[in-house]
Parts: structure tokens; sequence; C-alpha cells
């Protein structure tokens, strides 16, 4: 998914012309999930790889396993470097045809949660498709302190603020299909 040939058509050393804002997704890739920070520029998608890391922390009862993640959250002056990194996947907007958030059940987290299913063209025209979750930001490190309906009420509210960045930076551009039933 990450390969030079999945840059979906925007050459490595391409410019960015300004960041609009990000999300926080998981991907499966092959039989692991990824972790990417989801840049959203004037022109085009930017998935930024991001280390997940195991760790254990002491809990009342022993230690407790955790997922941290490393964030990659790129500078302003960053963004013209950033597709010169192999670990990231770039699709311009010319190249979008299909964008959908909904609420379903996730392969990726084996829970329900909220969708963004992404259909584009590769640099060959063949037709790909991503599909990821929706995290909060701070999902990977969350230890359970907050109530089911107060973790819902939050991951509804992200979900529908990253459906906003979307529709902001997708605005005006033609060709490209949205579908949305939060």
């Amino acid at each position: 998914m990450v390969n030079d040939s999945a840059s979906g058509g925007m050459g490595r050393g391409g410019h960015l012309r300004k960041a609009l804002g990000m999300m926080d997704i998981l991907a499966r890739e092959g039989l692991r999930n990824r972790a990417y920070c989801l840049v959203l520029t004037d022109n085009c998608l930017l998935f930024l790889n991001e280390r997940v890391c195991d760790e254990s922390v002491p809990g009342a009862f022993g230690f407790t396993p955790i997922h941290t993640r490393e964030h990659s959250h790129p500078k302003d002056e960053e963004d013209a470097q950033l597709t010169e990194n192999r670990a990231s996947l770039v699709i311009p907007y010319e190249r979008l045809r299909r964008v959908t958030i909904s609420k379903g059940f996730s392969s990726v987290t084996m829970r329900w949660g909220y969708k963004l299913d992404l259909e584009y063209l590769d640099p060959s025209n063949r037709s790909k498709r991503l599909v990821a979750i929706i995290v909060r930001p701070d999902s990977l490190a969350d230890s359970g302190r907050e109530s089911k309906a107060a973790h819902g009420d939050f991951m509804r509210a992200y979900a529908v603020e990253s459906e906003g960045l979307l529709r902001r930076s997708l605005g005006g551009i033609e060709g490209i299909t949205f579908e949305s039933s939060l």
C-alpha cells in the first residue's frame, strides 16, 4: 500500500502547497494494522506512517499492556518534503473517485467505529481501495477510564469533525463522490 507505485500519480518530490488539517486513522496492510496521520492538503491526501509501540504500565491489578503511538504530525515548513518519504502514500485529488464515511464494524479494530473508505486510481489507472477506521488521537493509549457512552460521544464528535475537514478540503473538486451516513 505504501510503496512507490502506489503514490497515486504525484511524483516523489512533488510540492504540497498548504496543509488544511489532519486525522488519525488505522488501516489494514496484509495481516498487520498500520497507524497513519492523514494530512489533508489543498491538492492531495497524504498518509504518513506512524509507529505504534507496545508498552506495559503499572495498574491496580498488575501491569497493563497498552499501545502508544509516535505521532508524526508535520509542521508547515515540512510540507514540501513530505512526498520524499517512501513510507508515505500520496493520493492526488484528481485520482480520487469516491470518499465514504460511515459507521460500521471494522476488521481493523474488530469493533464498531467510524470508517473511511477511499476509492482512487493508481498511476496505471487501476482502481484501488483503502478502508480505514477513524481513531481519536489518543485511543491507542486509552486506558479505559471513561464510560462507553462518553467514549461513543467523543468518537462521534471526532468523526463529524473529520468529515467536515474532508468536505472543506475536497470542496469544489469535480469527479469525486462524497457520501456520509453519520
